[in-house]
């Protein structure tokens, strides 16, 4: 891999991420080759020797860096995801780890928690759209509509990312991936961060879906 090409892994809440990265990434790539990335504290940061960067971000972070844009994630059922990253906030254990918006999520239904939090919604296609469409979508979006934030989102998973997996056909996607990236490693893991106490889509009420 050339000196100014880094992989960029987009992680969606909630769509096997980090199932993703223990199974393939930590056996291909070691751990001081990863960025870690948090927050804008660390566009400053060298990461000319990373081969990969990981982390909760939107499609543009490469733009901070000076980085080429190749990108990969994981996709899911928006319906399912969303559901199931409600409830993972819930049932988290605030003794190891106190969710920035548990308080939210325990005050609020389902329903409420998405009405009300305009950047949780769609948020797949925020992700993939990246930080210019999804900003000018949550604050003018009688100017920059849903269906121009999805135009934005197809037209970057065609462009930039050079693979993306799917969390119902995980096994195929990890396949995909290996082939695409030749990549040689991989571990058998248990799933991870999986959210038990949720219900099925199909069983929402059908005003909620």
């Amino acid at each position: 891999m050339c000196s100014d090409t880094t992989i960029f892994f987009t992680h969606i809440p909630k769509t096997s991420g980090t199932s993703f990265k223990e199974t393939l990434l930590n056996p291909n790539i070691p751990d001081i080759a990863t960025f870690k990335y948090r927050d804008k504290r660390q566009w400053l940061t060298d990461i000319s020797s990373c081969k990969i960067v990981t982390g909760h971000f939107k499609f543009g972070l490469h733009n901070f860096f000076r980085r080429k844009p190749r990108y990969i994630t994981f996709l899911r059922e928006p319906l399912d995801r969303a559901v199931s990253h409600y409830y993972f906030i819930k049932d988290c254990d605030p003794k190891k780890y106190l969710h920035p918006l548990r308080n939210i999520a325990d005050a609020l239904s389902l329903e409420e928690f998405y009405s009300q939090n305009v950047r949780l919604q769609n948020l797949q296609t925020n992700y993939i759209a990246g930080y210019f469409a999804s900003e000018m979508h949550n604050r003018f979006p009688w100017l920059f509509n849903s269906k121009m934030l999805l135009e934005y989102a197809c037209s970057n998973l065609r462009r930039y990312y050079i693979a993306y997996g799917l969390q119902e056909r995980f096994e195929e996607s990890i396949q995909h991936f290996m082939s695409i990236l030749d990549w040689k490693k991989r571990y058998h893991v248990e799933p991870k961060k999986s959210t038990k106490n949720r219900p099925y889509v199909s069983d929402l009420d059908t005003h909620v879906k």
